[in-house]
């Protein structure tokens, strides 16, 4: 009887803890649409505010005529649709991440549903089992607080299970964001030294590829945040490319030197070794603590033998 009524306690805290979990991922989820959409307000007026900078420029106005007269229009021009393209890819992604949330939310929430009833579930079991529990029997209380801090173990290594699992999968999109930023340094050093179109257009195609990449690993860095929440953990890593983003826009107009790409790639690739480094470190963390939890539990399972061998 009391076997019994264990094994429905712990599922009941199973399907409890699970609910418990997608809660807080939809609560971050949620918490990162309201943000999102902040960002993509103010990412369309500085948008609009570049896309006026270029048709001011473009148009036969005074202030384009005093700077043709002067010799630096064209530079000036070629200033602001640069900034212009950039504010646009930032906008266009910002835009697509709030796509990826809501599609996370509604995965959460949906997800919810199966688990209604879940804390009615666990405060009856809880409650069988404490009509069953003998107060003067000092060994029982004390097998009672061993599981139930074995419970809390485990629930502690499952979050940190799917937080490792999530980690490992945005680890995988950056070192593809880093393989496609190194060949296409290794094609613009060639395009550098006369390499032609074809070493433009494999440069072209790799910067392209690092584009699809860092999308990707933006994904998966959120949704790795939001798992390490429950570990007591913050993720505190972000990608900046949006001057990378720009060249495959410009690379066949001309309109940016060789050098200045081969900076950009540069700054492109150290800031996603820095991520590739954050990652890796809370992952390390997360082994740790996993081994941590690991020790206890064989610890609680030896006092748990020990006591029921004395008893």
């Amino acid at each position: 009887m009391l076997e019994e009524i264990n094994e429905q306690l712990v599922k009941a805290k199973e399907r409890r803890l699970a609910k418990l979990r997608l809660v807080d991922l939809l609560a971050c989820a949620r918490e990162d649409i309201r943000e999102q959409r902040e960002r993509c307000d103010e990412l369309r007026v500085e948008l609009d505010d570049e896309k006026e900078d270029v048709e001011i420029l473009e148009g036969m106005t005074l202030t384009s005529l005093f700077q043709y007269l002067a010799g630096t229009r064209d530079e000036q021009l070629e200033k602001e649709r640069r900034e212009y393209v950039a504010a646009k890819i930032k906008h266009e992604e910002a835009l697509e991440a709030i796509k990826e949330s809501e599609a996370d939310r509604a995965r959460y929430e949906s997800e919810l549903e199966s688990f209604d009833g879940a804390d009615e579930e666990y405060d009856a079991a809880l409650a069988a089992k404490a009509a069953t529990l003998d107060n003067a029997n000092g060994a029982a209380n004390r097998l009672e607080a061993i599981g139930q801090r074995s419970e809390e173990l485990e629930a502690k290594k499952q979050e940190l299970v799917e937080a490792a699992q999530a980690g490992r999968v945005a680890l995988q999109s950056l070192e593809q964001v880093r393989e496609s930023l190194d060949s296409a340094r290794g094609w613009g050093h060639f395009d550098m030294l006369g390499g032609g179109m074809l070493a433009t257009m494999a440069k072209h195609s790799h910067l392209d590829q690092a584009r699809d990449h860092v999308r990707t690993a933006q994904l998966h860095l959120r949704r790795f945040r939001r798992e390490l929440a429950h570990t007591d953990h913050s993720l505190q890593i972000s990608i900046e490319f949006s001057g990378l983003l720009q060249f495959s826009d410009y690379f066949f107009d001309g309109l940016i030197a060789d050098w200045m790409v081969q900076s950009e790639i540069s700054n492109a690739a150290s800031s996603c070794e820095d991520a590739v480094r954050g990652v890796r470190e809370l992952l390390d963390e997360c082994r740790q603590r996993l081994n941590q939890c690991d020790r206890e539990l064989t610890d609680q399972e030896m006092k748990r033998q020990r006591l029921i061998e004395e008893a």
